[in-house]
């Protein structure tokens, strides 16, 4: 509860609505607790910022008066927009449109090749893989002699 009590206080001595009886309370109160105090001391700084700050925000809020009163003087500010209104007519031919067009068509054709590739594409020739051999044919009933490689004969 404490706590909750610390926050409205220097929410109301940041915004400068504290009376005397708060203040003197929220001095004994970081008095009391030195880390509430170092809390206290950061917002401040957060709260108050320098005063070289302080000219330059000033000094940029008078160039945008400034420049605000110089639109107002042209009379920029309360022109009737339908009096300058401009007709813009619609381009028939974008190049977006043509870029959209020819991606579609190089999707098609690229999808179409791919199709074409991965399905219609011939078997490669399957390689026989096997050692020399001989074959030997003779008529029937024909003798035939042969010696073999190890040295063995057949008849």
């Amino acid at each position: 509860m404490e706590e909750n009590h610390l926050w409205v206080l220097l929410a109301r001595h940041f915004s400068g609505e504290i009376s005397d009886a708060e203040s003197d309370e929220l001095q004994n109160f970081l008095a009391r607790h030195p880390d509430k105090q170092y809390l206290a001391d950061i917002l401040d700084s957060y709260f108050h910022s320098p005063s070289g700050i302080k000219e330059q925000e000033a000094e940029g809020n008078s160039r945008f008066e400034e420049r605000f009163q110089s639109i107002i003087d042209r009379g920029e500010l309360n022109k009737d927009l339908t009096e300058s209104a401009v007709t813009i007519r619609p381009k028939t031919f974008v190049l977006a449109k043509l870029w959209r067009v020819a991606a579609v068509i190089s999707s098609i054709i690229l999808i179409s090749w791919l199709t074409y590739y991965f399905f219609h594409q011939k078997e490669p020739p399957k390689k026989i893989i096997s050692g020399k051999s001989n074959e030997i044919f003779s008529r029937s009933g024909v003798r035939t002699r042969i010696t073999l490689p190890d040295g063995t004969q057949l008849r």
